[in-house]
């Protein structure tokens, strides 16, 4: 995955795009596993980002007025279909949003009596 991504053809303007192009290099190339991702593209000059996601849990955006969103997306994870579709979401921000990207492993944790975190957990 590495390799793949520092290949001069890997897009960097839509994240959609980006992750089709991944899922591009992928396909036919993991012996049956799969890769889930998100991928995000933060413009600083109109206060937006762009993002996409590929079968990983949902994304969270915390507005400064505490406000915490679910950001839920489409597309399946990648490398399993050579015809991969998503879509690129915008999100407007403001100085004291914050956005919450992590693995999706993280979901997966458990504590100390063996219960899933899962979303209800965090």
């Amino acid at each position: 995955l590495y390799f793949i991504l520092r290949q001069p053809d890997v897009l960097n303007e839509d994240p959609n795009l980006f992750l089709k192009t991944i899922n591009s290099h992928l396909y036919g190339n993991t012996a049956g596993l799969f890769v889930t991702a998100v991928a995000v593209l933060i413009d600083s000059k109109s206060n937006k980002f762009y993002w996409s996601k590929a079968g990983h849990e949902d994304i969270y955006f915390g507005k400064k007025d505490k406000q915490l969103l679910q950001l839920q997306g489409k597309g399946k994870p990648l490398a399993l279909f050579s015809d991969w579709e998503g879509n690129t979401e915008e999100v407007s921000f403001a100085t004291g949003d914050k956005l919450f990207l992590c693995t999706d492993g993280l979901f997966d944790s458990q504590n100390a009596s063996g219960a899933s975190y899962r979303e209800s957990g965090f």
